[in-house]
């Protein structure tokens, strides 16, 4: 009687309490699919949509059927993800009454279920990778009434594959994909299929074509690593007119293992820009062939010492090998980073400068956009490489020059910084964006991200030290680290 009361609060507290026990009787399951049709507060939808995924499955699909139907909860900010959830919770445990839902061909016209749920569905049993999975996803292709719902299935399962192989899919699973169009021309091209490859590797060249499209499909070169692309990747990563299709052919090109590449772009580096130059060094200390080649060049004095970052020199030093570390002793000395002592006194340094005269936040809000925006954000610009600044702690002047001068010191939950050694000999180091249990999302502090196979992965740890380098305030003058601190320590942002 409850759940038909006048008040919309009472009916949502019943939901709530006789659903926290994960049970209810059928008839009261009945009453509940009801209420999912016909409630009209949406407060109480939410806390059906909530208390669903308490329920067995058979209960769960049949409220949750309703609740999909219920278009204008399409733009809700939390119904949507609540009734992913509540599937999500059976869709490993009770797949059959999962699947059973998308019977229906009208469930598929749903505003909520083409925007919110089939390309989790897909991606979610693809994520998980196991052969029943796959023959899932099999399933999931054979029920789309129409070609635009099996495209937005092969979204979700072109997202779940990101940096994995596509070899040794189910013969199920391939031959729904060929009934459906086979795909994208991405998720062909991460088949294998020397049609999708020839025409990729015309499209990359095609300075025609948009450069969002040429990055997408360089990123997957590096995933596959066709050996055809070596020799384009190579041309976009030393003369192409955008920087962020050369940094994401330099990223690419770090899968493919040919000593060729490493001598390339070593000869190449000084007519890098400087804003892909770190990506190129990044690229090249990866592997240790590469970074023999870039090490005999700075021996010779080809490549200027001064050239080569600190974050590089103990990248270069990831790889296990004593000739590089000889070598690396021998250009920079001891890399271990700034001693406590020195540290303490650079700390006292700058907060007197600071402190001394003000600073102009309007040129320090320039130099922030040099120095630190493209790894923070602070009012809304700058990068996403490290934390946003905005909620820091900002007027705390001591503790914040300790941050900065010893990065090391304080790292914020998330951004810890990892290495990664595959078992092709690459040694990648950043903090991880994304996992699961297929691939890891490693960005790094050049800001290009990759997508490792775990299956790749020999050895992966988190190491004690920022992904930020030491000495962001060593190259400015005195009055730049006033002007500098006087737009870090603004309370908001500038007219």
């Amino acid at each position: 009687e409850l759940l038909d009361h006048d008040d919309p609060h009472v009916r949502l507290w019943t939901v709530r309490l006789m659903c926290d026990d994960g049970q209810v009787s059928p008839e009261l399951a009945s009453k509940l699919t009801r209420l999912a049709e016909s409630e009209l507060n949406v407060e109480t939808r939410s806390q059906i949509a909530c208390s669903a995924r308490r329920l067995p499955a058979d209960q769960a699909v049949a409220i949750v059927e309703r609740l999909l139907r219920r278009t204008e909860d399409v733009s809700d900010p939390h119904i949507p993800l609540l009734l992913w959830w509540a599937i999500e919770a059976h869709a490993e445990s009770h797949r059959d009454s999962v699947l059973t839902m998308f019977d229906e061909d009208s469930l598929w016209e749903e505003p909520l279920v083409k925007q919110h749920i089939l390309e989790r569905l897909m991606r979610r049993y693809a994520q998980a990778g196991t052969r029943r999975d796959l023959v899932t996803c099999a399933q999931l292709l054979r029920l789309a009434p129409s070609k635009p719902d099996a495209e937005l299935l092969l979204k979700g399962f072109e997202t779940a594959y990101q940096g994995r192989s596509l070899a040794n899919l189910p013969d199920e699973l391939l031959a729904a994909m060929a009934e459906v169009g086979g795909g994208s021309l991405a998720l062909r091209l991460r088949r294998g299929e020397v049609q999708a490859i020839d025409e990729s590797l015309r499209l990359i060249a095609d300075e025609k074509s948009p450069v969002a499209d040429r990055v997408m499909y360089v990123g997957v070169f590096g995933d596959i690593r066709e050996p055809r692309a070596v020799a384009p990747l190579l041309q976009l990563a030393t003369t192409a007119q955008s920087v962020a299709l050369r940094a994401a052919a330099l990223t690419a090109l770090q899968s493919y293992d040919s000593p060729e590449i490493g001598v390339a772009l070593v000869r190449q580096l000084k007519n890098f820009p400087a804003e892909v130059r770190e990506v190129a060094l990044s690229t090249i200390a990866s592997r240790p062939a590469w970074t023999k080649s870039l090490l005999t060049a700075l021996e010779s004095g080809d490549i200027p010492r001064d050239d080569v970052p600190l974050v590089i020199v103990r990248k270069m030093l990831l790889h296990s090998d004593r000739s590089i570390a000889a070598s690396v002793g021998k250009q920079w000395g001891s890399v271990e980073g700034a001693n406590t002592v020195q540290m303490q006194q650079d700390v006292e340094r700058f907060t007197n400068i600071v402190n001394s005269v003000p600073g102009n936040p309007y040129t320090g809000k320039v130099l922030f956009g040099q120095h630190c925006g493209k790894c923070h954000t602070l009012f809304g610009q700058g990068g996403q490489i490290g934390p946003d600044l905005t909620s820091f702690k900002r007027d705390d002047l001591r503790r914040m020059v300790v941050n900065i001068v010893n990065p090391s010191l304080e790292i914020r939950e998330g951004f810890e910084n990892f290495v990664i050694l595959t078992d092709d000999g690459r040694a990648l180091n950043g903090f991880i964006a994304d996992q699961d249990n297929q691939v890891v999302v490693l960005k790094s502090v050049d800001g290009q991200s990759q997508v490792i196979a775990r299956d790749s992965i020999e050895e992966m740890r988190a190491i004690p030290r920022s992904v930020m380098p030491e000495g962001i305030l060593k190259p400015l003058d005195e009055q730049q680290i006033r002007d500098l601190f006087a737009y870090l320590r603004a309370a908001q942002p500038l007219p």
